[in-house]
């Protein structure tokens, strides 16, 4: 019979690798209804003998309440961790004759309360998993935080601390291998947000209403073609109920588009005219807050030798590798350079696309296509052959509409996409009609931490553009 021995500090180079990779990739929890789903990413950076500092990623998702009532504890909330080991890791762990792993993971917290800090510590035990034969492999824990009550109203924050793995690989009989039970502790590295939720204390009387808007929103810009404006602007914060979208604003007050993002297009201009707009936001809970500083913009001038001035896109685009599509609408303003031959503007507003990854998984995609210079092309005999130039921002990823993969404002591309534009059918200038086209997406850049994975879902060829263009009758005296 063997006995096991109390956890150890990483005996082996191979209990080295194996630690090493492992990586807490998903959080999700179960609390009451009022709970809302926040996220948080935070890197850690983890002692190894022989590797010395090995960095460790951790993603957390889950739902935490944004109100408690004083005197009254705030339920436990429960959660499952999804540890992801690498092939090389899982090697290691093969190669000294590992058929299973187990073990737990404690994770520190420190709820900052109004009656003071609350430390916590939260067990998960993970679950046995059998190795795989080759390649990497994912392992879940499921643990639950206690309850926590709070005696004083303000507001508390959950801040999340260090991170201790305990692991334990063992033999085909179940008895452990010669790296028999080892543990690593990691710590956080400096100058991150540790904040994964706040909460509202409050007392009887005010039911801990939101009563407070939104901040205003601030840098607001403006583009403009000759029919349309595109603004987008930084992004408001709430503390209470959180931001449920924002609204534009004309200089009459009145309201000319409305966002759940922080860039919106109005539509329905007058070329060559100037405009001013402002943006202000609402919570969930309906506050508003002030508008934003007024912007103004002026839309373009009708090329002079254009014969009826602007078409209006709708349409669709479809991405072969993430197996969807996503809704287009925009506006081209294009104008004849000589016999047969033109030039335009093209102007696709922000969308948002499902897609599958992996074919099952619903993901959705915030999309952002920006064409790079003029549109050109030619049109003889009903038909056009179009030209143009496309950089794809993928601002966001959201797993099951909610769970957010990664993005962010410098997500794109690595490379523009080039995009021949063919008419399906008669074109004319006087009643559009219908233009269609492939594209490549090459790899994606600075999408965070996921990257590699997005990229892998999105790049290929094959996509399509599918749009209909419908003329927008030119103003009088343009």
């Amino acid at each position: 019979m063997r006995v096991e021995n109390p956890p150890r500090r990483f005996r082996t180079a191979a209990a080295v690798t194996a630690a090493a990779a492992l990586g807490v990739a998903g959080v999700v929890a179960a609390p009451p209804a009022a709970a809302d789903p926040v996220s948080l990413t935070l890197k850690y950076q983890c002692q190894f003998p022989l590797l010395g500092a090995q960095p460790l990623t951790v993603k957390i998702d889950s739902d935490v309440p944004k109100r408690a009532k004083v005197g009254e504890s705030m339920p436990a909330i429960n959660v499952e961790t999804l540890s992801t080991v690498g092939e090389k890791s899982a090697q290691g762990l093969r190669e000294v004759g590992s058929k299973t792993l187990e073990g737990t993971a404690h994770a520190s917290v420190t709820v900052v309360a109004p009656q003071g800090n609350v430390p916590v510590r939260v067990p998960a035990t993970l679950a046995k998993k059998e190795l795989p034969a080759s390649g990497g492999f994912e392992i879940s824990a499921p643990g639950k935080t206690p309850p926590i009550r709070f005696s004083k109203p303000g507001q508390a924050k959950i801040n999340l601390g260090g991170l201790v793995l305990t692991l334990t690989p063992r033999l085909a009989d179940g008895t452990p291998t010669g790296l028999e039970t080892f543990e690593s502790e990691c710590t956080l590295d400096e100058g991150q947000n540790v904040t994964l939720a706040t909460v509202e204390v409050y007392e009887d009387g005010n039911g801990g209403e939101d009563k407070v808007p939104p901040s205003v929103p601030s840098g607001v810009t403006a583009k403009a073609t000759t029919t349309t404006a595109s603004l987008s602007w930084t992004a408001s914060t709430d503390e209470g109920s959180g931001v449920a979208g924002y609204e534009v604003l004309d200089s009459s007050g009145n309201v000319v588009a409305t966002s759940t993002a922080p860039n919106a297009t109005v539509g329905e201009l007058t070329a060559d005219t100037e405009y001013a707009f402002r943006v202000r936001a609402k919570d969930k809970a309906g506050n508003v807050s002030q508008p934003s500083a007024p912007v103004t913009v002026r839309t373009e001038k009708y090329p002079p030798d254009h014969p009826e001035g602007s078409f209006a896109i709708k349409g669709s685009t479809s991405v072969k590798a993430a197996n969807g599509t996503a809704p287009l609408v925009g506006a081209i303003d294009v104008g004849l350079q000589s016999a047969g031959e033109f030039s335009g503007t093209l102007v696709l507003n922000p969308t948002q696309g499902d897609f599958k990854v992996l074919g099952f998984l619903p993901v959705r995609a915030g999309i952002v296509l920006e064409p790079q210079g003029k549109v050109t092309g030619t049109i003889e005999g009903g038909k056009v052959v179009a030209n143009t130039t496309v950089q794809t921002k993928l601002p966001t990823f959201q797993l099951f509409g909610a769970i957010p993969l990664g993005g962010g404002a410098n997500c794109r591309t690595e490379k523009p996409s080039a995009i021949k534009l063919t008419s399906q059918g008669a074109f004319t200038f006087e009643k559009g009609g219908k233009l269609t086209g492939e594209y490549e997406l090459s790899g994606l850049k600075d999408c965070d931490l996921l990257t590699p994975l997005l990229s892998a879902f999105t790049a290929g060829a094959g996509n399509t553009l599918d749009l209909d263009l419908t003329p927008q009758p030119r103003p009088q005296g343009q």
